[in-house]
């Protein structure tokens, strides 16, 4: 799992989805040989856009991300918080 290109494309969809994306904080941490971590951080109003109804956003970058960590053999954790920039 390339970590700089998953966090390049996932900053990209992101910020398409979010009003406020001078907010946005990707963080693609490995935390094993095969776990890989994905913080979400954006701003307080942005949370529900990237959650979406029902979650229907956020399992969608979960399926996403899931489908390329499963290409190399990993498994990969999704976390969405509060930024810490606003």
């Amino acid at each position: 799992m390339d970590i700089a290109k998953t966090k390049s494309l996932l900053e990209e969809l992101l910020t398409a989805m979010i009003d406020n994306p001078e907010c946005l904080e990707v963080s693609v941490t490995s935390l094993s040989t095969r776990n890989v971590e994905v913080i979400i951080g954006v701003h307080p109003e942005d949370i529900g856009a990237v959650i979406g109804k029902g979650g229907k956003n956020i399992n969608a970058l979960r399926t996403i991300l899931y489908a390329i960590a499963a290409k190399v053999g990993k498994l990969c954790f999704v976390v969405c918080e509060k930024s810490s920039l606003h």
